[in-house]
């Protein structure tokens, strides 16, 4: 079971391992997710503007390069999540996804049980020194991802 998680983890070179480019007057969006076991097995297409940047997996962030400007950041779902943000050149913005169990029941049916979950979802622009310092051991999730949820 835990090895089926771990391939649902992102596996790219962790942030700080990255050369950091230039943005020449543009802006960054750095959308992430931290390790966590709650729907660990789960990744997520994530969108700027309607346009898909990758998919986030368990512990990976995504990066994208944007021109300055109001923004829309999504993480699709049956109901989409959206973020409206406003980017500033030659400035990174931090974009937590989180997700947690809200609450579970379970009816029994015989010798079976019926399980239903409910889930809190958010994104969050978190301060720029604080995304840092979360995102820096974080690994790059894949444009494509093979998860059970996505």
């Amino acid at each position: 079971m835990i090895f089926l998680l771990s391939a649902c983890s992102a596996s790219g070179p962790r942030y700080s391992e990255l050369p950091k480019e230039p943005l020449n007057g543009r802006a960054e969006i750095i959308v992430y997710r931290l390790s966590q076991i709650a729907a660990s097995g789960g990744c997520y297409r994530v969108e700027i503007d309607d346009s898909r940047i990758g998919i986030l997996a368990n512990g990976g962030y995504l990066r994208q390069i944007v021109e300055p400007g109001k923004h829309k950041v999504s993480i699709v779902l049956r109901e989409d999540l959206d973020l409206e943000i406003e980017t500033k050149p030659n400035e990174t913005n931090y974009i937590q996804y989180n997700i947690g169990l809200a609450g579970m029941s379970a009816f029994p049916l015989g010798t079976l049980s019926v399980v239903n979950m409910d889930w809190n979802v958010s994104l969050v622009d978190t301060p720029k020194d604080h995304g840092l310092k979360t995102v820096r051991n974080l690994r790059q999730s894949l444009k494509t991802h093979t998860c059970m949820s996505e």
